[in-house]
């Protein structure tokens, strides 16, 4: 325990110059080894089946929502609605021709420049922004995303808190800690999820080699269903492996061990598909030229090709308040070659000048067109409510209700034009709801306790609330 201490304070010292959320990850880890330290040895899971004895499916469903909410309040979660959209659909697309459809899936995407990704029982799925960036093909970035659903589907983290033995309560504490740990430092998340474990090393690297290998497999499964190329994951993973050789420490190596072996498996298993595949699309690299506008980077790789450059040129143009050289910029792009990504582009230079009737009219063409998009949605509703055409807007909104849960920034859409109608329970209604959403379940229930004050709720929603409050306070114990 002393040895561990000393660890922490080393790992405290050298995140003081980092993020807020390093620190408060810090101690978080701090406080599950102290509890840790002192669990009854005895208080250990039934490990005859090394999964669902441990993890049954209901336990993992609540588990999720439980890692769902402790990565949403302690990750910098990139909250652009259009990456998010992004990665969701490209996750969707793998995902569909899984038969495991059981769990509620979350694609994340974070902000931050490590190289690495990370999957947790429940279908909780980050990306870190430096990977995303890594990845020069969708094939490649696809590969990630369908070796990271693999180990979701094969249930390998449940395996693994069978195989250390620890107390279901301090495992899954250690647990979350070490997935938020993981999107800043490898070696430390290893430390939490293995540190007071008695597994001896070589059985530990003999069955996260295994759970690897596993994850390879099934992922080109679904690669090959989903009409992505299956070369794209070792592609990859070899470009990864190069990159770390030039003394470049790459994250998703060290949580992801890459052998000679694996590599030359997953290159000659990869070789064995026939067929018509995706190596690439448009989509994403119009979605990469986001992120790095997003990340202020004025300048993209020479490979893209006219239509991105513009693309990215506009975007940087609108950040800096030149909607018209963005829009000049945009023009560029030939009318045939103007999707989604554009169309949106033009919007967001509408926006930026306040000409909110040339905005709604992009926006409701494209919703016409692509009917339930969540970027297309949340924009228009945004620009109707600039437009003080406010009901119009949570019509919008609610028509897309399921989408919510993944898109939290609609609560807050919801609460906008709640409170332009002066329907003051419903405003804290959609508070309580993005609160909750978002990890912070004390102001939640805060909300909804404003929101049962009001006096023009009718029965229906009274009665939705209270369903609301007894589902977040279980959850709130459970956390």
């Amino acid at each position: 325990m002393i040895t561990l201490l000393i660890g922490f304070y080393t790992q405290m010292n050298k995140l003081k110059k980092r993020s807020y959320y390093s620190v408060r990850l810090c101690a978080l880890l701090l406080c599950l080894y102290c509890v840790s330290a002192y669990a009854d040895p005895h208080d250990l899971p039934n490990i005859s089946d090394p999964s669902y004895a441990t993890m049954s499916l209901a336990k993992e469903k609540k588990l999720g929502r439980i890692i769902l909410a402790g990565v949403r309040s302690n990750l910098p979660i990139i909250e652009d609605i259009e990456i998010q959209s992004y990665l969701r659909h490209l996750g969707e697309r793998i995902l569909a021709h899984s038969k495991d459809q059981a769990l509620d899936f979350h694609f994340l995407p974070v902000k931050s420049p490590a190289i690495n990704a990370f999957a947790s029982p429940g279908g909780v799925l980050a990306f870190n922004e430096g990977l995303i960036l890594s990845a020069e093909t969708e094939s490649e970035l696809g590969g990630v995303v369908a070796h990271e659903i693999a180990h979701v589907v094969h249930r390998h983290i449940a395996r693994l808190q069978a195989l250390t033995e620890q107390s279901s309560l301090i495992s899954t504490l250690a647990l979350i800690g070490a997935l938020i740990a993981g999107a800043y430092n490898s070696e430390f998340a290893e430390l939490v999820l293995f540190g007071g474990s008695t597994l001896p090393i070589e059985r530990r690297l003999s069955y996260t080699r295994t759970f690897e290998y596993e994850a390879d497999r099934f992922g080109m499964q679904l690669m090959a269903a989903a009409r992505l190329d299956p070369a794209g994951m070792p592609a990859f993973f070899e470009k990864l492996q190069k990159q770390e050789g030039r003394n470049q420490q790459i994250e998703f190596l060290r949580t992801h061990p890459l052998t000679v072996s694996r590599l030359s498996e997953a290159q000659t298993r990869a070789a064995q598909y026939r067929g018509r595949f995706e190596k690439d699309s448009k989509t994403f690299h119009y979605a990469r030229a986001r992120l790095l506008a997003l990340s202020k980077t004025t300048k993209i790789p020479k490979h893209y090709d006219k239509d991105i450059e513009n693309y990215h040129k506009a975007l940087i143009f609108i950040e800096r308040q030149s909607p018209r050289l963005a829009i000049e910029h945009l023009e560029k792009i030939p009318a045939t070659q103007q999707g989604i990504p554009v169309k949106l582009a033009f919007a967001h230079a509408y926006r930026t000048m306040e000409a909110w009737d040339k905005a709604i009219a992009v926006l409701d063409k494209l919703d016409s067109l692509h009917p339930g998009r969540a970027p297309i949605i949340y924009y228009l509703a945004l620009c109707l409510l600039k437009d003080k055409q406010a009901q119009k807007a949570l019509e919008k909104i609610n028509a897309i209700a399921p989408l919510h849960a993944y898109y939290p920034q609609f609560y807050q859409l919801g609460a906008q034009a709640a409170a332009q109608l002066e329907r003051r329970g419903e405003y804290h209604e959609y508070l309580a709801d993005y609160y909750a959403a978002e990890g912070y379940i004390e102001p939640a229930l805060r909300q909804l306790d404003l929101a049962e004050k009001s006096d023009t709720l009718h029965q229906a929603i009274r009665f939705r609330i209270a369903a609301k409050r007894k589902d977040w306070e279980e959850l709130r114990k459970e956390m």
